[in-house]
């Protein structure tokens, strides 16, 4: 700052226009500095600044020698400096209006409705291209220039939808709070109300409030606003899925949706019409995905909608690719809170695709991420999710503190239908175990009516589980009448994953007299997507054909389904259908370890990046982690893999059948 006083007033000025410049391009600084001090300024005016070792000059550029050195310039000037400074910067960068904005806003004193705009556009342009922490910035910094009190709490509303979508909690909290007090016009009054609802995500309202979100979208319909009425709907519709409230209800907010003018294929209505009406509207959301590419979603977050639309109808085999694409998009665009929800659902997708390594790691990154942005139900999920994990792969200690875990956060909030995952963790790890009194007891909760834990779509997902230990613990009358109810559910939504169960369940509790054609009907089905129950079909069809003294048909189907469960980490189900080869007389050796059992979900993950070429720095972005933790994971996961250099992953993954990471 000293030195910055005894040069001459050109080069003072130089030096203001460049501190306060956002890029070091020589050409824009003498552009702008001419506009202040007049034309005769160049680059020779700034040879005592170098001299006095403030800068140093290159042919194009100039860069200040220090950070400091552009803070004590800054600091050194007056209010009526900067803003000249930057009242010349956007003249000369009229060409580039991301940058130009910026200096408009510095050189602004008061509201200044013309500038707001302009950072409105600068706003959209930056969600376009995935930088939702400019876009937030840009629609803050357009509220404080608003004069108008509507329109600033329109600007602060936006704002607080693009910071939940970073994870920033904080700052969405700050925004509704600033909004508040602000006489809001009678669209922006019920969205807060319906943000505050989306975002203080400490209490479980339900469907309780679908009527007034219903009136709230058709009031952003009318106006125009039709990607907003969507998502008003988007978020009653999702707590219907998990709710259940009465038929009517449910096509009150169909109709809504269906009455907003947007494509067939619009991410936000496939989402509303498979969460509010799954049963009635399966097959036709089920119909438009199928039609639809994962490179056809392009905004990551549509991608995302798919994919748990998807998972919201059954169809577990068509949402994998949407949310593969989605967390791939996510995580580059830095939207931990949508990454977080998505993760949710690639986790439960994976758990019925059988891909087990690759759903463990999304829970366990999902319910980090949770936490971090402030969602306790989409912990609970990931938590319910890593614990059903845990207990399909034996672990019945670990998914039961898991489960507990998630327990202790739904019950405060009143969340009790999300209670269904939790069961669906128990019921799974008990059936594992051979508990199966104990996994009947904790399905069943699923399907009573009277219990809190009750869902009527989590059922869809559970009936394979609750026949299976029903049959095993004396409960074949509960077991048919649950599978009798769930029947009508098949025929109108065609979910592919109840299809497939109830196909499991007819063959348990078939009769001698028709259990063979029973166990024929489900294995001759298309069971390609969903490995683990193929897998446990024929180890049931093979322990029956023992049972009739069948002993050498039950073999092949013994075997298929040892290999089936031993590619899928399934270790407990891999030593049942050893002890049924044994029962039938064949010898069989325990499974032996492989490279891939030493390896922790996230070890995995981190081993098939390098594997692809990325750099430690690479994958702690993709992460979340510090280059050094990635460097860590590697130092210990080439001896468990048995190479030494990175170019030795690929072949070691591969032997040792691990599945891609889903990037």
């Amino acid at each position: 700052a000293a030195r910055m006083s005894e040069l001459p007033t050109d080069t003072r000025a130089l030096l203001v226009v460049a501190a306060l410049d956002d890029e070091d391009a020589l050409a824009e600084i003498l552009g702008a500095a001419a506009l202040i001090a007049g034309a005769g300024v160049g680059v020779s005016d700034l040879e005592p600044a170098e001299a006095a070792g403030l800068i140093d000059l290159e042919e194009t550029t100039l860069r200040f020698r220090h950070p400091v050195v552009r803070s004590a310039i800054r600091q050194g000037t007056t209010v009526a400096q900067r803003q000249d400074a930057h009242a010349a910067l956007a003249e000369v960068l009229a060409g580039k209006p991301d940058r130009r904005v910026w200096h408009q806003v510095g050189a602004t004193v008061g509201p200044d409705e013309a500038v707001a705009g302009d950072l409105d556009d600068a706003a959209a342009r930056a969600v376009r291209r995935g930088a939702i922490v400019a876009a937030v910035a840009a629609l803050e910094h357009a509220a404080r220039l608003t004069e108008d009190s509507t329109r600033r709490g329109d600007r602060l509303l936006s704002a607080a939808e693009l910071a939940f979508e970073i994870g920033r909690h904080d700052v969405v909290l700050r925004l509704l709070h600033d909004a508040a007090p602000l006489e809001l016009g009678p669209l922006e009054l019920p969205r807060l109300s319906w943000l505050r609802e989306v975002f203080e995500d400490g209490r479980w309202s339900g469907a309780a409030k679908a009527r007034a979100f219903v009136e709230i979208a058709d009031r952003m319909r009318l106006d125009g606003d039709t990607e907003r009425a969507l998502s008003s709907l988007l978020t009653v519709a999702l707590r219907c899925w998990w709710d259940s409230p009465d038929q009517e209800t449910r096509d009150l907010i169909v109709a809504a949706a269906e009455r907003i003018p947007v494509p067939a294929d619009d991410a936000q209505l496939i989402a509303i019409l498979a969460f509010a009406s799954p049963i009635d509207k399966g097959a036709v959301v089920i119909d438009r995905l199928t039609r639809l590419t994962a490179e056809a979603g392009g905004d990551p977050e549509a991608l995302r909608l798919w994919g748990t639309a998807a998972t919201g109808v059954g169809a577990f085999d068509q949402a994998a690719r949407f949310l593969e694409a989605a967390v791939a998009g996510l995580r580059a665009q830095g939207r931990l809170g949508l990454l977080a929800r998505a993760l949710v659902s690639q986790a439960l997708t994976g758990i019925f695709a059988g891909s087990w390594s690759h759903a463990l790691a999304a829970a366990q990154e999902a319910g980090r991420l949770a936490r971090e942005t402030a969602q306790p139900t989409w912990l609970a999920s990931a938590q319910a999710a890593e614990a059903t994990l845990a207990g399909l792969r034996g672990d019945a200690h670990g998914a039961e503190a898991l489960a507990a875990e998630a327990e202790r956060v739904l019950l405060p909030m009143g969340a009790a239908p999300v209670l269904a995952l939790v069961q669906l963790a128990r019921g799974a790890a008990s059936l594992t175990a051979g508990r199966h009194a104990d996994a009947y007891e904790a399905l069943y909760r699923i399907f009573d009516p009277a219990d809190i834990a009750s869902q009527p779509y989590v059922r869809h997902w559970a009936v394979a589980d609750l026949v299976d230990a029903a049959v095993h613990s004396g409960h074949h009358d509960e077991a048919r009448a649950a599978v009798l109810a769930l029947e009508a559910d098949a025929a109108r939504a065609r979910s592919p994953l109840l299809l497939v169960g109830l196909a499991y369940a007819r063959a348990l509790l078939a009769g001698d007299d028709e259990a063979e054609a029973r166990f024929q009907e489900a294995l001759g089905a298309d069971l390609a997507a969903w490995p683990f129950l193929r897998a446990r079909l024929l180890l049931a069809h093979g322990a029956w054909l023992r049972r009739q003294r069948r002993v050498a048909d039950s073999r092949a189907l013994l075997r298929a389904a040892r290999e089936s469960f031993d590619a899928l980490g399934a270790t407990p189900w891999s030593e049942r259908a050893r002890q049924e080869l044994r029962a039938s007389g064949e010898t069989t050796r325990r499974r032996t370890p492989d490279a891939r059992d030493d390896l922790t979900p996230q070890e995995l993950q981190i081993a098939r990046m390098a594997a692809d070429g990325l750099s430690n720095r690479d994958i702690g972005q993709r992460l979340y982690l510090s280059h050094r933790t990635i460097g860590s994971h590697l130092y210990r996961i080439f001896p468990k893999l048995g190479v030494t250099s990175r170019a030795d992953l690929h072949a070691a993954l591969d032997a040792a059948g691990a599945p891609s990471p889903g990037r």
